[in-house]
């Protein structure tokens, strides 16, 4: 730990300035995610400028011990995260603790090693904005997405795998407004994509489109008042099932969603309903099995 920090203030010294804000760690300058949390911090310069992190998977995975903290704390805003060399990190990422935006976390092999754990994580009444996570390899034993009050989130082109248990969805979004999850590929134990509400807000204005979804259950789902939500060209696949299996549910206390040429399909022998529409005012057209 002070052997990096000592190499982090010897680049920072030698550096051009328009190079003081690129930090790159391989797995030999990492023993736990606080040298991650201090390299975000030197980027950054504590939060006062726009800052990168690029995470080097030349040397090995970043791993980390056995009980010890594996959420990289996300507390400054104008960040970005970048894999480079096949990186791949054994530990998830939270925010909600303090109001951040500009966030990009990209080209990671990111997979949550608690039992339970949740990859991105965003809990409590502070409101996430403009973050952008793409084009990842993200697995967890829980939901993969747990976010609560993300204002325009772009969820895009990532490999989403969960082991989700039960009535949740691989991606869950919370309170969300003018976000985008599109072009993932998401494999589910359960459900697929949720949005509900969270303490503060219903989800609105959100987009859903072309996604490859395998789940149990229902496919995606929208419930907690969600409204003038889209939901388009997403392709649904359900595994067996000893219910009726649902390609998108709408809850009732939805309103003036959009669910339109969506493809859902079935295991063999199942019942399957492309949409069920217990809401109001929802647009629903063009879907079929």
């Amino acid at each position: 730990m002070k052997q990096m920090f000592a190499l982090l203030m010897v680049a920072g010294c030698l550096a051009t300035n328009a190079h003081a804000d690129t930090v790159t760690l391989t797995r030999n300058d990492v023993t736990d995610v606080g040298d991650i949390e201090a390299a975000i911090a030197t980027a950054t310069r504590n939060g006062t400028v726009a800052g990168k992190v690029i995470l080097d998977g030349s040397e090995g995975r970043f791993t980390f011990p056995d009980f010890s903290d594996q959420s990289i704390d996300i507390t400054v805003s104008n960040l970005t995260i970048t894999g480079r060399n096949a990186a791949a990190l054994d530990a998830g990422f939270a925010f909600g603790s303090v109001e951040v935006s500009n966030i990009v976390i990209e080209g990671l092999e990111i997979q949550s090693p608690v039992e339970d754990g949740v990859a991105i994580l965003s809990t409590g009444t502070n409101v996430t904005s403009n973050v952008t996570i793409r084009s990842n390899s993200i697995s967890s034993q829980a939901s993969a997405f747990f976010v609560s009050n993300a204002t325009d989130w772009r969820i895009k082109s990532n490999t989403i795998s969960s082991g989700a248990e039960e009535d949740t969805g691989a991606i869950t979004l919370l309170g969300a407004r003018a976000s985008e999850i599109i072009g993932n590929r998401v494999t589910s134990g359960a459900w697929g994509i949720v949005l509900t509400a969270s303490s503060l807000r219903e989800s609105t204005g959100n987009q859903i489109v072309a996604n490859q979804v395998s789940a149990r259950g229902r496919g995606m789902v929208l419930t907690g008042a969600a409204s003038r939500n889209t939901v388009l060209l997403n392709h649904i696949s359900l595994g067996e099932s000893s219910d009726t299996v649902t390609g998108v549910f709408l809850d009732t206390g939805t309103a003036r969603n959009r669910v339109l040429f969506n493809k859902a399909s079935a295991a063999a022998g199942g019942s399957l309903v492309t949409v069920q529409d217990l809401g109001s005012n929802n647009r629903v057209s063009g879907n079929r099995p």
